[in-house]
């Protein structure tokens, strides 16, 4: 019964009748609380990781461990790669994904374009093309179980081919 997408100035989003069906805390680390072997490709780039669970990228290939590379200015929190842990594989887009671009104001717009490429020679290659497209179509005031906040909704809308190749001879 909630419309999501329904937005405009000083807008009222009442979501204090829904019930989490789970709940998690996400928590930021520093580049120097994640495994050393990723630190050549995202120190000078990155200030934040956070850890998530990847599941299975490549078919056959389950990843112990894995981090995505945030850097966080007063500009922009823009998305460097993954560091994925099976043999330490830093996989780091060539150009990041601005996730968010500040100041972020109502009817503000940006864009970003990603690419990342990466091989496991005779095994594997993955490669991600992204095309991100923003504005902030919303200002006023959202209402959870927690309480209620001001709140800019930013509507994202994402354009990504991916493209993996498996050796299975």
């Amino acid at each position: 019964g909630f419309d999501f997408a329904a937005t405009g100035e000083n807008y009222n989003w009442d979501f204090s009748s829904l019930l989490p069906v789970s709940q998690s805390l996400d928590t930021f680390k520093t580049i120097q609380q994640t495994p050393v072997y990723f630190w050549p490709s995202f120190y000078a780039v990155a200030n934040l990781a956070i850890a998530f669970n990847i599941g299975e990228l490549i078919p056959g290939l389950v990843f112990e461990q894995a981090f995505q590379f945030i850097q966080k200015n007063t500009t922009a929190y823009s998305d460097y790669g993954y560091g994925l842990i099976v043999q330490g594989l830093p996989l780091r887009f060539s150009s990041p994904d601005v996730l968010y671009a500040f100041p972020m104001n109502y009817q503000s717009t940006f864009s970003s374009d990603a690419a990342l490429e990466f091989t496991v020679p005779d095994i594997a290659y993955l490669e991600i093309n992204r095309n991100r497209q923003n504005i902030v179509d919303g200002w006023g005031n959202i209402t959870t179980p927690y309480g209620s906040f001001n709140a800019l909704r930013l509507k994202s809308e994402v354009f990504e081919i991916d493209s993996i190749y498996v050796d299975s001879v």
